[in-house]
């Protein structure tokens, strides 16, 4: 291809036909920008792609460690409620009808069963705080999303202070 464009320069020079050399030499100009708007297209078209794979990367890592949280809420919100029902055994103790039917021993396991273990929610939070500190939050295009992102470790803090 090189060398047939070569050879159509050196005719037409050699026939001292330089409006039309003038006018060959515009096209191959024309045919190399052309040439560059392409390949560049291309590679934004590469890059565009690679960032949504990238998004969706981090999207299906964040789905899956917000589902990993919520089997662990659903866990401590059956803790929590396993200890309610604790609790109420605990205040039928002061019914002055049972009170002569009640013994140490069942007082003491029911103290004991409901105040042995604590209920503490510590939810995952990895992937969100790399998102955040590594700056790779900027690839989550939805601003609604990447805003709730950026708020949960607050919105976390706000219901710690309001727990104690």
């Amino acid at each position: 291809m090189i060398t047939f464009f070569r050879k159509i320069r050196q005719k037409l020079l050699s026939e001292n036909k330089f409006s039309q050399y003038l006018l060959y030499a515009i096209g191959e100009i024309i045919l190399v920008v052309i040439g560059i708007l392409i390949a560049l297209q291309i590679n934004n078209w590469n890059d565009v792609n690679k960032e949504k794979q990238k998004e969706k990367i981090y999207l299906e890592s964040l789905q899956s460690e917000f589902a990993i949280n919520l089997e662990k809420l659903n866990g401590v919100i059956t803790s929590c409620n396993r200890l309610d029902a604790q609790l109420g055994e605990i205040l039928t103790f002061f019914d002055s009808q049972k009170l002569d039917t009640i013994t140490p021993e069942s007082i003491a396991q029911s103290l004991g069963a409901s105040l042995s273990y604590e209920v503490v929610y510590t939810p995952t939070t990895g992937v969100q705080k790399d998102l955040i500190s590594s700056g790779n939050l900027k690839q989550v295009r939805n601003a609604s999303l990447r805003q709730k992102i950026a708020s949960f470790e607050t919105s976390l803090e706000t219901i710690k202070h309001q727990e104690s």
